[in-house]
């Protein structure tokens, strides 16, 4: 996205016995055209992403999600929408427990269906990341961009009223300090299968 920049800084503190990952992420819109970001999931709250494991990679997405191969959703949801004017910006603090559990409903569903026996994918096994990934979806705002405030509760989000315009992806990608446990998923039978 021509003018649009995004940087990602990340933190590793501890307090009170807990250390956490906080990953603070800078969008600055340099471009002619407002946009919009889908910054917030189903809850609304800033921490809220898909978390995922891969290959040593801690990935956290915000975006529409895509189905695995092969499966066809009934409906898709299409996150909340901040919006950064020309020349604003967007910042955020995300802060997640160490060991950060992967939490990615597609990768999940994609691992069960991966399997030829009735399988659940339950984040617990542990693995140690060194870089964390930060993607999250972004549009221009053209005036056919029609959104609708969500509340007085939360003030700047949007929802996104159809038709969806068409978006890229905004990812950015940094070393830790050190390795930070992660939880991945793994397979395992489901209680009622065993």
């Amino acid at each position: 996205m021509d003018g649009v920049t995004i940087t990602l800084r990340l933190e590793t503190p501890e307090r009170d016995g807990q250390r956490f990952l906080v990953p603070r992420v800078s969008i600055t819109n340099g471009s002619r055209s407002a946009i919009g970001l889908y910054a917030r999931l189903g809850r609304l709250e800033p921490n809220e992403a898909y978390i995922q494991v891969d290959s040593g990679v801690l990935s956290i997405e915000k975006n529409i999600l895509t189905p695995p191969s092969g499966v066809e959703a009934a409906e898709t949801f299409v996150p909340y929408v901040m919006v950064v004017e020309p020349g604003g910006s967007f910042h955020e603090r995300l802060r997640y427990p160490i060991p950060v559990r992967s939490d990615h409903p597609m990768r999940a569903l994609a691992l069960e269906l991966s399997s030829s026996e009735p399988m659940e994918a339950v984040a617990d096994r542990s693995v140690n990341v060194s870089r964390v990934r930060f993607s999250i979806g972004a549009f221009v705002r053209t005036p056919s961009v029609r959104l609708a405030p969500v509340g007085d509760r939360h003030p700047g989000v949007f929802n996104l009223l159809p038709p969806v315009p068409s978006h890229e992806t905004l990812t950015v990608e940094a070393r830790l300090p050190g390795p930070v446990a992660a939880l991945d998923y793994r397979l395992q039978r489901p209680p009622w299968a065993r």
